[in-house]
């Protein structure tokens, strides 16, 4: 009887360890996403998920900005998007917020109350693919060595 009460113990006790490094991982896994996006990034192209073209959009907006598709964004564990040009000291400054379901809230300045929705559909250590909600228009960004 004694050892039947010891071996329920000791099964109660593995599983408890179980759960309780099962939850760690997934905790983990949202860490190392949020620290995979740190970090600078160049956005290689997009797909623009309406009638017009993705080329017709990338040349519109180069039409107001000849560098747009030349900037880098570097992401900071603080909640800044630095935003620069390769050569350049100067640069912008965004903001964005990390939601727990693989959302990114993108700030067009870091205190502002109002932002951009984007859903990040890829997150590895080379690749970063955000879908902004409001149009499914896809940017592709890589990594800067």
């Amino acid at each position: 009887m004694n050892k039947l009460i010891i071996g329920l113990l000791v099964i109660a006790a593995g599983a408890g360890v179980f759960f309780i490094l099962r939850n760690k991982k997934t905790g983990t896994r949202q860490t190392d996403q949020k620290e995979s996006l740190i970090g600078k990034w160049k956005l290689d192209s997009l797909d623009v998920k309406t009638k017009d073209s993705s080329t017709w959009y990338m040349s519109s907006m180069q039409a107001f900005d000849s560098n747009f598709g030349k900037y880098h964004y570097d992401f900071r564990p603080d909640g800044n998007i630095f935003i620069s040009l390769p050569d350049s000291a100067k640069s912008d400054t965004s903001g964005y917020e990390w939601r727990n379901n693989g959302e990114l809230l993108i700030k067009e300045m870091p205190n502002d109350s109002t932002s951009e929705l984007y859903l990040v559909s890829k997150l590895n250590n080379n690749n970063f693919h955000l879908i902004k909600a409001n149009d499914s228009t896809i940017f592709y960004f890589s990594k800067l060595k």
